[in-house]
């Protein structure tokens, strides 16, 4: 029977097969049930075959993420250990990594001082090395304190480890690997056996043939040594990698390929693959590039123009959607790695152009042919300007579409290029709003780019995504008008809400800004636009820096308010965006409350309940509430959800933490953030 969604659908329709479809629907008896059934099937089967080619490609590129099986389930383990209230001890951000890596650091520093001994070191490094390489398992606190031990006494005591520096240095990877999609019921123990098995059995004879001259044995034990994600593929579905490796180890020895062309080669066709069958990925190179075969098609076929470049703009608008997906290829061009090169030595260097438009070659490989239909189509009906006025604007505005989606690329590809990023991450570790960083060459070239396509743009789609460009590329450049004008512009087409077509970072990056600058009042004002955009369903990106520096905004004004407001959109105190990323200013958020409820005399468990047991409205510019109730629980339920939540806020606390309390007399905004 059709679900209760697709009756709604259907109900909506005019059509008389649609209509046909529910007559007798509910009616389970007799020869008329089983005719309704078959109409529907019919129905159902035409309807998909009327959606064009390119827009089906695209909605199973876009919607593939909720299709893939492995992503399914570890969000629903991610739920289960939420609910059992033991995985937030297992989530680490970035600046904790971060503290990791600079504890490293201070222990080279230590050795080289003579501060420590060579043991002492070692001990430490390997410590830590571990703790770095699990610090993102997804796993409970106590099974992954087990892994940690379990894994540090093969390190120490295993006689194969010991001698190996290769299988020192990726055990840990290969552990990773195996419990990041082993079952909640594996142990520890079978974790880490399943890990030493791997090395025992699949490493070891080949490393021993290398060892012996077989060139052969040593491609193949680099493939197996390097190819962590192999172990995240269940045995019965490695067929297919064994034979691709095989089949490179014969090419690479009998071409004699060196070591260099044998790492580029597997990093180009090799390493996409495993990662895309290891994470159930889809093969987005494959799907644009049937997009694009199709639309070529059309045009042979003799198709009108307006479906041509209805096509067009269905493949920019996915490029720009799935734009991360392309930048894994793009890192590995020399053209790349040399913009890199010149990051490292001045972040501040001036580049030309030229040197990013190489980039732009490489990356339009697969659309250029369509690229140069486009601009055919435009040349052709620019002879007769008149009679294709409108033609020229749809294809002006496809081929910009694509011009965006480029940049955004582009953006994603440098915007961590640069030792800006460190930086950002240390600033987000004190409670500051972290900014996103481009090279100041990379900001200036994209915006260019973006403010010349963005004056044939007049899809709203599209007209959102650009104007989250341009307030992104204002954020690297501090051009807080750039930014100011995007937001408001975006504004205007939702109402002046952040829904779910809102694009990040609008408007929690102009805040951040205004809040930097001093004027507090501007950043409450784009802060609270933010709070409620993080309600959406839609993960909002830094939520836990958001909802920190928007009460410490608001605790300028009135600190009972900002304990409300923590209290009402903070994932700590709320089911509000728990599939987010765990950010340090999450902890540095709930111990400003804990002195702030100080201040009245109570403390934070006391303060949830007699906050929670006021009525709430909508945020207001002045903090004042109206008849409008946004509390997300119902009455008769506040009660049992506020015994709930002073559970969740004593539990968490009870080991303390590394942060101390903020003091009644260091409350100040400018004392925290400023």
């Amino acid at each position: 029977d059709l679900p209760l969604t697709a009756i709604s659908i259907f109900e909506s329709f005019n059509s008389n097969d649609a209509k046909e479809l529910l007559q007798g629907h509910n009616d389970s008896s007799g020869m008329g049930h089983k005719s309704i059934q078959q109409k529907q099937r019919k129905y159902i089967r035409f309807w998909v075959h009327e959606i064009p080619t390119a827009s089906l490609l695209a909605i199973v590129w876009n919607e593939s993420i909720y299709l893939n099986e492995g992503t399914n389930l570890r969000l629903e383990k991610t739920r289960q250990r939420r609910v059992k209230k033991d995985s937030a001890a297992s989530m680490i951000s970035g600046a904790e990594t971060d503290s990791i890596t600079a504890y490293l650091m201070d222990l080279a520093t230590k050795l080289a001082q003579g501060k420590i001994t060579n043991e002492e070191y070692t001990e430490n490094q390997k410590k830590a090395t571990v703790e770095l390489s699990l610090a993102t398992l997804m796993v409970s606190k106590t099974k992954k304190e087990n892994i940690m031990k379990l894994c540090l006494e093969e390190l120490k005591n295993n006689s194969l480890l010991i001698e190996s520096q290769d299988y020192q240095a990726l055990l840990p990877s290969y552990v990773f690997s195996i419990a990041d999609v082993a079952d909640d019921s594996t142990t520890p123990n079978e974790i880490i056996n399943a890990a030493v098995e791997y090395i025992v059995e699949v490493l070891e004879p080949l490393r021993m043939k290398k060892d012996n001259g077989d060139v052969r044995s040593k491609i193949l034990y680099e493939l197996y040594h390097t190819q962590v994600n192999l172990l995240r593929i269940p045995e019965d579905e490695q067929k297919d990698i064994h034979q691709l490796f095989s089949q490179f180890a014969d090419k690479a020895t009998e071409q004699k390929w060196s070591e260099e062309e044998r790492t580029k080669q597997w990093l180009e066709y090799i390493t996409p693959v495993v990662n895309r069958v290891a994470y159930h990925q889809i093969d987005t190179q494959a799907i644009v590039q049937s997009m694009v075969n199709h639309i070529i098609k059309l045009s042979k076929d003799g198709e009108g123009i307006e479906n041509i470049v209805k096509d067009s703009h269905v493949l920019a608008l996915s490029l720009h959607k799935q734009a991360a997906f392309f930048t894994s290829d793009l890192y590995r061009l020399d053209e790349v790695q040399k913009l890199f090169q010149m990051f490292s030595m001045d972040v501040n260097k001036e580049i030309k152009d030229v040197y990013y438009e190489k980039v732009e070659t490489k990356l339009n490989k697969i659309t250029q042919p369509l690229l140069d239909l486009l601009n055919a189509l435009k040349k052709k009906a620019l002879k007769k300007k008149r009679k294709y006025s409108s033609h020229i604007i749809l294809l002006e505005e496809v081929l910009s579409t694509f011009e965006l989606a480029n940049a955004e690329i582009l953006r994603l590809l440098f915007k961590n290029s640069s030792t800006l990023v460190a930086d950002e991450l240390r600033r987000e570790s004190c409670g500051y709003y972290p900014r996103d960083t481009l090279p100041p060459s990379v900001a200036t070239y994209l915006s260019k780019k973006t403010l010349k396509v963005s004056k044939h743009i007049h899809d709203e789609r599209s007209q959102q995504a650009c104007l989250g460009m341009l307030c992104v590329l204002g954020e690297s450049s501090n051009d807080v008008n750039q930014m100011r004008a995007s937001v408001d512009k975006s504004m205007v087409y939702t109402e002046g809400k952040v829904t779910e077509t809102t694009p990040c970072p609008i408007p929690e990056a102009l805040a951040a800004q205004y809040q930097e600058r001093g004027d507090l009042e501007e950043a409450l004002h784009y802060y609270k636009l933010a709070l409620e955009g993080i309600r959406t369903f839609v993960p909002r990106q830094k939520t836990d820096s958001i909802v920190l520096n928007a009460c410490l905004v608001q605790a300028q004004y009135d600190k009972k308010e900002a304990l409300k407001m923590a209290f009402e959109f903070s994932p700590f105190f709320n089911e509000i965006q728990q599939y987010s990323i765990v950010g340090p200013a999450r902890g540095i958020l709930v111990q400003q409350c804990i002195a702030w409820a100080g201040e009245f005399g109570i403390s934070l468990e006391d303060a949830i309940e007699k906050f929670m047991n006021e009525d709430k409205g909508n945020i207001e510019e002045d903090g004042a509430t109206t008849e409008n109730n946004l509390d997300i629980f119902e009455d008769d339920n506040r009660r049992g959800e506020i015994r709930k939540k002073r559970t969740i806020v004593r539990h968490s606390l009870m080991g303390g933490g590394r942060r101390k309390a903020i003091q009644r007399t260091n409350t100040c905004l400018n004392c925290i953030v400023m």
